[in-house]
């Protein structure tokens, strides 16, 4: 990477050939679904700002996404992918923006400026739905989280990460740049060290193969762990809540359907319903007694018009609402 193309090889790495013009590279990153998403920067007229295109043959043909900035760095989750880009002026002020795709990049909807200095740090989907990045606001850097696609963000610590790997056992490891490697709840509410035979803890990558391993990319070599060991310890997100919380759904908007997560520290009988602007009830999740834990509903919305909706849980006494958003 760096100043000039992008290359491909279709035989194994023998012959290369240029898959795209003389840009300031970035990233090349690979969605789960198999797109490939290729950041750079372009300039001119004072002015530098971070783009992208997408690629469904391997690289063979680029489609531009016109729509937005983005392409400094990536995070995916089933068909839902984020991306944060900047734009700025040279010897000036830049900005970051982060936006929000549903449907593996075909569509965009812009969550406005996120606290990411210009958001080439890294960027993560937790398995809960929560985002996290590097962010530096208010002359303060940390790890930032939010929980409602990127609309607010919640600085969760002030380590400073290198890079980030969700594990979809639950829990994020953050590697880190003094500190090694940190693991934290999908809420951002709890965080340990797991650097147990590490020798180096300047962590620049993190990376998990099929086999179940974690590889850490140090000064000092990459050294590799089984992801179980890691992840033994049952971090804030597995104990028991002692409040009601309902959180916001993710993703939202949504298309066409979305997960509703809630908590219960007592046994109790559980209603959980959609309903319309009018107040009419469109869906009933939930009508059951459920157990103390955590716990999550899939809405879909399916035969409805795209517009704002409402979910309400009641759990004897306690009773949350939350606007979401159908965009079809």
């Amino acid at each position: 990477m760096g100043n000039g193309n992008l290359y491909g090889s279709s035989d194994g790495g023998t012959t290369w050939s240029s898959q795209s013009g003389t840009h300031h590279n970035q990233n090349v990153t690979v969605s789960p679904t198999g797109t490939v998403f290729y950041g750079y920067e372009y300039s001119g007229g004072g002015e530098f700002w971070s783009t992208f295109s997408t690629s469904t043959d391997g690289g063979l043909s680029w489609n531009p996404v016109p729509c937005c900035i983005g392409g400094g760095a990536f995070a995916f989750t089933g068909h839902c992918v984020v991306t944060a880009g900047y734009h700025g002026i040279i010897d000036g002020p830049c900005h970051a923006q982060l936006s929000l795709s549903l449907d593996d990049g075909q569509t965009w909807i812009s969550k406005g400026e996120p606290p990411c200095w210009r958001s080439s740090h890294p960027l993560a989907i937790c398995p809960n739905g929560n985002t996290l990045c590097h962010g530096v606001f208010a002359g303060n850097t940390g790890l930032l989280l939010s929980a409602d696609s990127g609309s607010s963000w919640t600085r969760v610590s002030t380590v400073i990460p290198g890079d980030i790997l969700p594990t979809q056992e639950g829990g994020t490891l953050v590697g880190t740049d003094t500190l090694g490697i940190f693991l934290f709840s999908d809420n951002g509410d709890s965080i340990r060290t797991v650097n147990e035979g590490l020798i180096n803890l300047y962590v620049h990558t993190l990376a998990q193969d099929s086999l179940g391993y974690v590889y850490a990319g140090t000064d000092s070599g990459v050294w590799r762990r089984p992801l179980s060991e890691l992840v033994s310890v049952k971090l804030a997100a597995s104990e028991l809540p002692t409040e009601f919380t309902l959180h916001q759904n993710f993703p939202n908007p949504f298309n066409p359907s979305t997960t509703i997560r809630y908590a219960l520290p007592h046994i109790l009988f559980v209603t959980l319903t959609v309903h319309n602007t009018l107040g009419q009830q469109v869906a009933r999740l939930v009508d059951d007694q459920q157990q103390t834990g955590y716990h999550e509903a899939v809405f879909r919305g399916d035969g409805l018009a795209s517009g704002v909706y409402f979910y309400r849980l009641q759990a004897g006494s306690f009773v949350g609402v939350k606007k979401f958003i159908l965009l079809k």
